[in-house]
């Protein structure tokens, strides 16, 4: 006899267990004989989910701080990179449009950081 039961927590399909295999809620309805497992779900320690959406956060605030720091081309380059390897991190992460976006406005303050490097080291060789 295979009697079928749905979770009382989730609405899983529950059949011959005495727990949901989809969420671990013991089911009070389960038949008779009926296996136990233990389904304790264990979650990484210090995982939430806005500690995973740190980096894309990061990555958006410095791709704004760029938008100047471009001018200052050591520190334009130090935070745009920075900027993209955070976003590579929270491309993972629930705000992967965060990290997109502070993704290309660090390489596009990076191209624009070297750049005026470029053009500054010229000025410099150009006056000699």
């Amino acid at each position: 006899m295979n009697d079928t039961f749905f979770c009382t927590s989730c609405g899983t399909k529950v059949e011959n267990s005495a727990f949901c295999t989809q969420c671990g809620t013991a089911q009070a309805a389960a038949p008779a004989g009926a296996p136990v497992y233990d389904q304790t779900v264990i979650s990484p320690a210090n995982q939430t989910p806005s500690a995973n959406n740190k980096p894309a956060l990061i990555s958006l605030i410095l791709g704004l701080v760029c938008i100047v720091a471009w001018l200052i081309p050591i520190l334009g380059v130090v935070l745009s990179t920075t900027a993209i390897g955070l976003a590579t991190k929270g491309l993972k992460s629930e705000k992967k449009g965060m990290a997109i976006a502070g993704m290309i406005l660090g390489i596009l303050f990076l191209a624009a950081s070297i750049i005026n490097w470029i053009a500054g080291a010229a000025q410099i060789i150009g006056g000699l």
